[in-house]
């Protein structure tokens, strides 16, 4: 898993680790992005990969970029419970607990924290 410089996996985390900055790197070609008053991303070159709005839904994104890195990233961002896994080349979000369900992984789908 990625190994950044402070953990973020919410918007309260990325916005104390942005401080007044638009922008920061949390990790190689990785960067914590202030969007709007209420939307943090971080991003993995040019796309962001997690996207936290102040309301605490937490957006996914592969870009199509269905990468070790890009599933590493998003892994290191996502709150405690929840896991980008992958079976077959297809990825899937894990949510952990006595059900253990796995959703077919989209651009777009929504963690809510």
């Amino acid at each position: 898993m990625a190994q950044f410089k402070t953990q973020v996996t919410s918007y309260g985390q990325a916005a104390e680790f942005l401080g007044n900055r638009n922008g920061r790197t949390i990790a190689h070609n990785t960067t914590v992005e202030r969007r709007s008053a209420d939307f943090i991303a971080v991003q993995l070159y040019g796309t962001d990969v997690v996207g936290f709005h102040a309301d605490g839904r937490v957006v996914l994104r592969s870009g199509g970029w269905e990468t070790v890195t890009t599933k590493d990233r998003i892994n290191a961002c996502l709150p405690g419970g929840y896991a980008v896994t992958q079976k077959d080349f297809a990825w899937s979000l894990h949510e952990y607990g006595p059900d253990g369900v796995d959703v077919p992984f989209t651009d777009g789908m929504v963690v809510n924290a």
